[in-house]
């Protein structure tokens, strides 16, 4: 953007200064609000369920698994062709409440995470399309207020307002 937009200055007599300069304000503004774009997409995914709840319940279950993040060809010092994977452990947690299964929460692991163990208090919000939530189809990112740990792919939520809101809640 910074480039286009100098080549725009000293194109000023030319007759394309004006595409110089616009495309030097598209770049920038992109690097701009292109972070905000993708994030406002990303949220959008969540506002598209009709019914959502906090939902307070516990870790049933717990795995780790790997997943490969990408695959490239790469020649070896003999000329030739392998394929190289990178893997990455993810976590996974199984939800419940007193009702029963709820659904799964994955992420990728971090040193932070080893601490995580079965029963213990996990609070997030679902989301669904039934007012009943008999079936569940998005689940936000989760807090586990015993460790004050957030876990997730992303921060959909606002997590100041949210712990407040829980703490609030197991007040009670």
């Amino acid at each position: 953007g910074v480039i286009t937009l100098l080549i725009s200055q000293n194109q000023v007599a030319s007759q394309f200064y004006s595409v110089w300069l616009i495309l030097g304000v598209v770049f920038l503004l992109y690097l701009l609000w292109g972070p905000i774009v993708e994030a406002g997409q990303r949220n959008s995914k969540l506002r598209a369920f009709a019914f959502s709840a906090i939902f307070d319940g516990y870790i049933s279950e717990i795995y780790t698994r790997e997943k490969i993040e990408n695959r490239q060809e790469q020649a070896n010092k003999s000329g030739q062709l392998e394929l190289v994977e990178n893997r990455r452990t993810w976590i996974f947690l199984e939800l419940e409440d007193e009702d029963g299964y709820m659904g799964e929460i994955s992420f990728p692991m971090d040193k932070s995470h080893l601490s995580i163990r079965k029963d213990v208090r996990i609070m997030c919000i679902i989301l669904s399309n039934r007012k009943d939530f008999s079936s569940v189809n998005a689940i936000s990112d989760a807090w586990i207020p015993n460790q004050r740990l957030w876990v997730g792919t992303y921060p959909y939520l606002l997590r100041p307002a949210f712990q407040e809101l829980c703490q609030r809640l197991l007040k009670r």
